[in-house]
């Protein structure tokens, strides 16, 4: 046992010489040491801790205990109703039960151009079922209180915007829209016609054969249009027209008329140009067609949509075929 102390004695003298001997930076560093080393020490030998098979006995009887508890169905969630409707029968649908949903309609717009005019013609215009689109020229007397009629009765309407013809003998209207003036000159009777009336949602061309076929003329028009987020539709009095191919080169949104209904004012003629536009929109899944105010036309046109119940189209406001 002296032996002992005697030799521990010594060591730690050797040790406590040798620590000393050491100068004040490597001692900090050697305490630095000693005290991570028993703090260490002490965490590994005074925490708790569960023997390895008890943890795992407990986690195999949670997963028994689990696998034991009965499968409750999932619970339907509540039909929602609107305030009010608290009342209301909702069907019920099983799961996988098949909703029965109606044939596909092929959608059709009609579009009749040179509204505005004449009054008494006018007024059979707006009378027109609301899904018809209605252009009107901008230059027509009492215009706004014309337009500001079409629109309480529901009816979509377009600026129908007047372009030069080839035809120099015929009368386009006043600001029209010609290949001769200069940029700004185009677009000062552009703002024109787009200021007398309001509610619109684009543009289609009166005319304009001559001007249509210009692309440097028609790319004004275009940015104009681009600028104020308005549609095009080319009525295509031309198939020189280059109307659609600036539209989409200058990101607006266009479509092309499919078909006249009324080049001839005879009723079972354009009853037969009805009938052509039903197969554009059966090969298309939509079509396009203009007429104009006319009493033969709009007869057609009750005739025609009176007969729709039983076929796979129905009529839309242009706008609704856009890209």
């Amino acid at each position: 046992m002296k032996n002992t102390l005697s030799t521990l004695k010594n060591l730690l003298k050797k040790c406590s010489d040798a620590f000393f001997s050491l100068d004040p930076k490597k001692r900090t560093v050697f305490l630095l040491c000693i005290c991570a080393v028993l703090l260490t020490l002490s965490v590994l030998i005074f925490s708790p801790s569960k023997p390895p098979s008890e943890v795992l006995d407990r986690s195999y009887a949670d997963k028994v205990a689990i696998e034991k508890l009965p499968i409750q169905p999932p619970i339907p969630p509540k039909p929602w109703v609107l305030k009010g409707q608290e009342g209301l029968k909702i069907p019920k649908i099983q799961l996988g039960q098949k909703v029965k949903k109606g044939p596909k309609k092929n959608l059709i717009a009609i579009v009749i151009d040179d509204v505005g005019l004449g009054k008494s013609i006018t007024k059979e215009a707006i009378k027109l079922p609301k899904e018809i689109t209605l252009a009107f020229l901008p230059y027509g007397r009492d215009i706004q209180e014309k337009t500001k009629k079409a629109l309480e009765k529901g009816h979509e309407l377009w600026v129908h915007v007047p372009m030069e013809p080839l035809n120099e003998s015929v009368d386009s209207g006043p600001h029209t829209l010609k290949v001769k003036d200069s940029a700004p000159e185009i677009m000062q009777n552009l703002e024109w016609n787009l200021a007398q009336f309001d509610g619109y949602v684009g543009i289609n061309n009166h005319m304009g054969s001559k001007f249509t076929a210009q692309p440097n003329s028609m790319e004004i028009v275009m940015k104009t249009l681009k600028k104020k987020k308005l549609l095009f539709l080319d009525s295509r009095t031309t198939p020189q027209s280059y109307g659609y191919h600036q539209a989409l080169k200058n990101g607006v949104r266009a479509i092309e008329r499919d078909v006249f209904l009324d080049n001839v004012d005879d009723e079972e003629k354009i009853l037969a140009q009805l009938k052509k536009l039903e197969e554009k929109a059966r090969q298309n899944g939509q079509a396009v067609g203009i007429g104009h105010p006319r009493k033969k036309t709009f007869n057609a046109l009750y005739k025609w949509m009176s007969s729709l119940n039983d076929k796979e189209f129905v009529v839309v406001p242009l706008s609704r075929l856009m890209p």
